[in-house]
């Protein structure tokens, strides 16, 4: 009997552990959005790579999926830091792609159920600092990169505005100039178009009052005389007239 217990006490040392194990560290009841420490226990079948899942259950046949995150180079025992962000019946299980079926997981372990409370949503209390072991100082260096890159890309932002504001009144000033040009030209053009059409205006005026109509003799007035009556006879006439009357005796020759 003693030999038994003595050997299965031996075993119980000798023999690894064959699964991976999830335990929470620290808080039982971790809080909402509030970074909780897991320790991953490894065991000799353990994957190098493989998922850390968060799921929520409502009843035991209803539960989602809150969280996944990748755990890779898995060899020893590792801490890893999970927030949750929902309140409620919590557990973690890992999960890893199954070598036999395609796009099928198989979940090789699994912690027990915890209960989530309701924590603060914006700030992160100062135990997550101390217990996921980052140094106080990483806030400031954050805080000081955080204004240090938005003081730089201000000051960029700025320079970057003052070329374009340059570019802007040069082609401002460069349009009103050719405006002015432009409308001085057409005013010139046009000044010396009215120029050259001035004399030629001037003569039709004159040739209008040219042409104007002459007054008929119905439109002269009764008090002007009436021309003398000349009329004009020819040298034949005039000698059959005078031989009418007996001035000539001769009659008039006609030539053969």
């Amino acid at each position: 009997m003693i030999l038994l217990l003595l050997h299965a006490l031996l075993c119980s040392y000798i023999l690894p552990v064959l699964s991976l194990s999830i335990t929470l560290r620290g808080l039982s009841h971790p809080l909402v959005n509030v970074s909780t420490p897991v320790l991953l226990t490894s065991g000799s079948d353990d994957p190098s790579q493989f998922w850390i899942v968060v799921r929520r259950t409502f009843s035991p046949d209803f539960n989602t999926t809150l969280l996944i995150q990748t755990v890779e180079n898995f060899t020893a025992n590792r801490t890893v830091s999970l927030v949750f962000p929902s309140a409620g019946n919590t557990s973690i299980e890992a999960e890893t792609t199954s070598l036999t079926l395609a796009s099928t997981n198989i979940t090789f372990a699994y912690s027990e159920f915890f209960q989530v409370d309701e924590g603060p949503t914006h700030n992160i209390s100062p135990s997550y600092t101390r217990d996921a072991e980052f140094p106080p100082v990483a806030s400031a260096n954050v805080s000081s990169t955080v204004s240090s890159s938005t003081t730089a890309s201000s000051s960029d932002t700025a320079s970057s505005s003052s070329p374009h504001k340059a570019a802007i009144i040069a082609g401002v000033v460069c349009g009103a100039f050719l405006l002015a040009s432009i409308i001085t030209v057409l005013l010139i053009w046009r000044y010396r178009k009215r120029q050259r059409r001035a004399p030629s205006r001037a003569f039709l005026h004159d040739l209008d009052d040219k042409r104007q109509p002459r007054t008929s003799r119905k439109n002269q007035p009764l008090s002007d005389p009436p021309p003398p009556y000349s009329p004009r006879i020819s040298r034949v006439a005039s000698r059959l007239f005078r031989w009418a009357r007996g001035d000539n005796d001769s009659a008039p020759s006609r030539k053969p």
